[in-house]
């Protein structure tokens, strides 16, 4: 067999030229990774979502982000301690509910996931980190404890607290598992003790004792026209909010926005909404937030903390403008988050146990930025 054998001089010229670089070819090289870099897409956050002093945000390829209260596991990174700042949570979602305790996820794949708390039968049992509980579900929602689902078909399930008749089934015993209270439903909205729901003809349905006879669902769209497309429930003894076809936006039930009692009003008259939003407590003054089609936020109602981040604590009877492109925000029991065009993600209000996401535990009145740790 012939080998080729290479001459002591020729492979220390092929070394040399191998593996020795200039300066030159230093700079060229590290130049080469800075324009890899600048080229990578940014990240791009398509949705927040608040809770009574919880903070979460999906991207746009469904990875979960999370911070503020903790002690019950409702953050879902496996430990019990609060976060100041974003941490990464789970993959492939399309929707996060929180409340006071627990929190729970629907996945792409219409898998219900649940952590936190289980004080009051919703599910799992205590967990720090994300467990499947369901599968064939299209929409979620949770009060302060208690968990509405809607499963692809338009049933409507329910579980948790149903001491003022929220889960729907007429009934006032809570229940541990999801049970079907009723069919032909296309969205849901639960906040603290109040349920409301669209049916898959338009029409708005609500219940807990004091909207209707002890948790029977009873029929609102004789009370606001017809045409609703989003809903925002608020807390008890409050009003809620839906969003109209025509982007009206109709705040009815106990109107303690503007302590005009029982009834209904339009607001933002004029003004083309496309979201809206509902945060507070039982028994307290909500706030309200609404996007409108160009970017605007507007908000009113409770305003003690800050939640409504026109740089004071005076409540506000009727809207004031909050700033522009925006594109998605979201309502806590204090506290209130946005996302802006250019994919900044905000919060302001209350920060007790750091749902800012700033890195502080400070309160604040305007909107500040979400800071991400390296």
């Amino acid at each position: 067999m012939n080998r080729f054998r290479l001459s002591p001089l020729l492979f220390a010229a092929v070394f040399v030229s191998i593996f020795s670089c200039t300066e030159d070819d230093v700079v060229k090289e590290e130049e080469v990774v800075k324009e890899e870099e600048v080229v990578k897409k940014p990240i791009e956050f398509k949705s927040v979502h608040a809770g009574n002093g919880t903070s979460f945000m999906i991207q746009s390829d469904g990875k979960v982000w999370g911070w503020g209260v903790n002690d019950k596991g409702q953050l879902g990174d496996g430990t019990l301690a609060d976060k100041f700042y974003p941490v990464l949570i789970d993959s492939a979602y399309e929707l996060v509910e929180s409340a006071s305790s627990f929190t729970v996820g629907l996945k792409s794949n219409g898998e219900l996931w649940a952590w936190g708390g289980n004080l009051l039968g919703q599910p799992p049992n205590s967990s720090t980190k994300p467990v499947m509980v369901g599968s064939d579900f299209m929409a979620i929602s949770a009060g302060s404890a208690h968990v509405m689902a809607i499963k692809k078909g338009g049933s409507l399930w329910a579980c948790g607290s149903n001491v003022y008749g929220q889960l729907g089934d007429g009934g006032d015993v809570y229940s541990g598992v999801l049970k079907l209270v009723g069919q032909g439903f296309s969205a849901v909205d639960a906040n603290g003790s109040v349920t409301i729901a669209l049916k898959q003809d338009e029409t708005l349905w609500t219940w807990w004792e004091y909207y209707s006879i002890h948790g029977t669902p009873e029929n609102h769209n004789l009370k606001i026209g017809t045409g609703c497309t989003t809903i925002a429930a608020g807390p008890l003894f409050t009003s809620s909010l839906v969003l109209k076809k025509d982007g009206t936006v109709v705040e009815f039930g106990n109107r303690t926005s503007d302590f005009e009692g029982y009834g209904s009003i339009v607001r933002l008259t004029g003004i083309v909404v496309k979201s809206i939003a509902v945060g507070g407590y039982d028994n307290s003054v909500p706030h309200y937030l609404a996007l409108t089609q160009d970017g605007m936020l507007w908000a009113w109602g409770n305003n003690s903390s800050g939640q409504l981040g026109d740089g004071t604590t005076i409540n506000r009877t009727t809207p004031v403008l909050i700033g522009s492109n925006f594109k998605s925000i979201a309502a806590g029991g204090n506290h209130s988050l946005a996302i802006k065009m250019d994919n900044t993600v905000w919060a302001w209000g209350d920060n007790y146990a750091g749902q800012l996401g700033d890195s502080t535990f400070i309160d604040s009145f305007k909107p500040v930025k979400v800071k991400f740790r390296k």
